[in-house]
């Protein structure tokens, strides 16, 4: 969708290739995200710690419906591929900021993708999980190192 950080896509890709997980890249051309600073490159970050994030309002590194057009796609791969979960990484820093992060937010698209999929008609289960959701970034690391991810592989960065 254009965003900055092209070293978190690298890294996603390794940690599919270290999972034996299908890398399925999807390119999208949403030219109207252009009004957030992760996108437009002619906009600064603003450098603001991990935890003021979403203080003063909804920052701007929002991208408009990000994660439900994310969601939406992930949703309906799922759907396709019979898959019975989603997994969304938003957590308890990101919800401050980020209407499309929060835990209500995410309750709503379960009912959404519950009443919009074959799974769902069929009365299969498709959930849609958050299990970081209540965690901050350091909570996040001090998991991530208990269940041994290679941390060496991730990025998280909005810079890039």
């Amino acid at each position: 969708y254009g965003q900055r950080h092209v070293r978190e896509l690298r890294a996603a890709r390794a940690l599919a290739r270290q999972a034996g997980a299908q890398w399925l890249p999807v390119r999208l051309d949403l030219p109207w995200l252009k009004a957030s600073s992760l996108v437009d490159r002619r906009k600064k970050l603003p450098e603001v710690p991990a935890g003021r994030i979403g203080k003063g309002g909804i920052p701007s590194t929002y991208v408009p419906g990000r994660n439900t057009v994310f969601l939406a796609l992930a949703v309906s791969l799922a759907d396709a591929a019979g898959a019975q979960a989603v997994v969304i990484g938003s957590n308890a820093q990101d919800f401050s900021g980020y209407p499309d992060c929060r835990a209500d937010f995410n309750a709503a698209f379960q009912r959404a993708a519950r009443l919009g999929t074959r799974r769902g008609a069929e009365g299969k289960r498709l959930s849609l999980l958050a299990p970081l959701q209540r965690l901050d970034k350091a909570g996040i690391v001090r998991l991530a190192r208990r269940l041994k991810v290679p941390l060496e592989l991730t990025w998280s960065c909005y810079a890039g």
